[in-house]
């Protein structure tokens, strides 16, 4: 049997296994050889190259806007004015101006809206000035619409005057 005698390191200046470790670690060895010595400082130092800073990149982004919601429960009947979103899942009557509307899914809108985008998935029935209008395969639009860009997905249904900007 071969014997190698085994010396425990000092930690923070104690030589004594504290009572809280645990039985069974008590025999255990140190995986990487233990020096009582403090290290030494190399004999040359590495070169110091000096580094620019970074780009610093300027983004400023728009604060997120949360939007306005009529739900599915709501009936709205008069004029909206926003400079953010408008989402209607549940029915509108009346005048929106708004930077973004959003007729859902469920919702309705009879009126005249001025809007930047307009995304219809529901139905609409009105006059309409928009920059971007968005027309999902779910949708009915039908009035007088004007636009400067136009998207009717497949399936859409759309009736109407329709005038480019």
């Amino acid at each position: 049997m071969i014997s190698a005698s085994f010396k425990r390191p000092k930690m923070f200046g104690k030589s004594k296994i504290s009572a809280d470790v645990r039985p069974e670690f008590a025999d255990a060895r140190p995986l990487f050889p233990v020096s009582s010595e403090p290290p030494s400082a190399p004999a040359s130092a590495p070169a110091t190259v000096p580094v620019e800073p970074a780009a610093v990149l300027d983004v400023q982004q728009a604060p997120a806007i949360k939007p306005s919601i009529i739900s599915d429960a709501v009936n709205f009947v008069g004029e909206f004015r926003s400079t953010g979103a408008l989402h209607i899942d549940g029915n509108a009557k009346g005048t929106i101006e708004a930077e973004s509307v959003t007729v859902g899914t469920g919702g309705s809108l009879e009126g005249t809206v001025s809007c930047k985008k307009l995304h219809v998935q529901g139905s609409l029935q009105g006059d309409v000035t928009c920059d971007e209008l968005i027309i999902s395969d779910e949708g009915q639009v039908a009035g007088a619409l004007s636009y400067k860009t136009i998207l009717v997905q497949r399936g859409a249904r759309v009736a109407g005057k329709f005038s480019v900007i």
